[in-house]
């Protein structure tokens, strides 16, 4: 669950500034999982136009057969969106993001990487009433992850997502949600690299 404080739909009007607090539980698959926290905010720039900043720190814990690993991967995005009324309580939206996230791994073959690239989002923002919000969204994901201490290469990587979250206010002011992110597909390729290391 979130924590949101802000104007975040006050009555039937859908707003974009707002900032939130929240747990992060993630399950990759069978060999990984992880959580954390997360904290974003927004800033509408304008009636269509808005602004955004997010930080998520993540632990987990990666095993394979007989192989284990400690992964902490820390997070900065930022972004800016377009957005559009299609009724007066529901908006679609369009987002660009930028992230760099910083990566620690312990156990075989650890070490420290950097992975960054850019991020498309396309959603719905829906209000059925005052105390309640919906929304789902497609997110597109290109970038590399930068594992020289690893490897000496890159990994480039290409991701589709779709997420769906749900949010009730107490007040306009304050509400309580929950967001699932569904992973539809990965694909990477592998580059090597020079590495001055003997």
């Amino acid at each position: 669950g979130a924590a949101t404080a802000g104007e975040v739909g006050g009555g039937s009007d859908i707003s974009w500034t707002y900032a939130q607090i929240g747990f992060v539980q993630q399950d990759g698959n069978d060999f990984f999982e992880s959580d954390g926290f997360d904290v974003m905010g927004s800033v509408a720039l304008s009636d269509n136009w808005h602004a955004g900043l997010r930080y998520t720190a993540l632990s987990g814990d990666s095993d394979y057969y007989f192989f284990s690993q400690d992964i902490d991967v820390d997070t900065f995005a930022i972004s800016v969106g377009h957005n559009a009324g299609l009724t007066k309580n529901s908006q679609a939206y369009l987002d660009l993001g930028y992230f760099d996230s910083d990566l620690d791994v312990d156990g075989l073959d650890g070490g420290e990487g950097d992975s960054t690239g850019i991020q498309l989002t396309a959603g719905l923002r829906y209000q059925p009433s005052p105390k309640l919000e919906l929304g789902a969204a497609m997110i597109y994901t290109n970038g590399d992850i930068d594992n020289v201490d690893v490897s000496g290469g890159d990994l480039g990587f290409n991701d589709i997502s779709f997420s769906m979250m749900g949010q009730y206010f107490f007040v306009p002011e304050f509400s309580v949600g929950a967001r699932a992110l569904f992973d539809a597909g990965t694909s990477s390729e592998f580059t090597s690299g020079d590495s001055d290391e003997f």
